[in-house]
């Protein structure tokens, strides 16, 4: 038990530090982290729910990504370089899929 509460105060104080990084140093909305510097899920992912997901995170569609985490889309996947979709979610500045990753990763740590 002792982990995964220490597990769980990691992960809160680490989108805490991500978040505020995101909104101090901000994206612009001209322009999509993912598009102008041509990242594509699909090169990072091989299980197509996970690049569904990171599409979705892309559209900031938090019914979608919902959806998609319920049917069995891996929050915690590693693709190339280590990517997850928490990371996919990070660039782009979206604290409400921020706040979602948090949930999802606390119900992952108990099943």
């Amino acid at each position: 038990m002792f982990y995964f509460e220490k597990m769980h105060q990691i992960i809160n104080k680490l989108l805490i530090i991500m978040v505020s990084f995101a909104v101090v140093n901000g994206c612009s909305a001209s322009s999509s982290w993912y598009s102008k510097f041509n990242w594509k899920a699909e090169d990072y992912f091989d299980d197509p729910k996970v690049i569904a997901l990171c599409r979705a995170i892309e559209a900031k569609d938090i019914k979608k990504i919902d959806r998609l985490v319920a049917n069995g889309a891996d929050v915690n996947a590693k693709g190339k370089g280590n990517m997850t979709p928490l990371l996919w979610a990070f660039p782009d500045n979206k604290p409400e899929v921020f706040e979602d990753f948090r949930v999802w990763i606390r119900q992952s740590l108990h099943e």
